[in-house]
């Protein structure tokens, strides 16, 4: 439907500031040079926050 009208979905990124330098991260690329320790730190402090909390609630009040 989007391109039957022209329409074009940009990639999903998150965006990083390390020491005055942007780093971009796009959706399903690797392209990093520093991927693999990016993960991993990732996925240590995933574990750190697992353990350390009992109940993660990310409910949010509507009013």
């Amino acid at each position: 439907m989007m391109k039957g009208c022209g329409i074009k979905k940009e990639p999903a990124y998150s965006m990083v500031e390390v020491q005055m330098e942007v780093h971009f991260f796009f959706m399903g690329h690797n392209t990093h040079k520093q991927t693999k320790q990016i993960c991993g730190l990732i996925e240590d402090m995933t574990c750190i926050l697992k353990d350390n909390c009992d109940v993660l609630d990310l409910s949010i009040e509507l009013e």
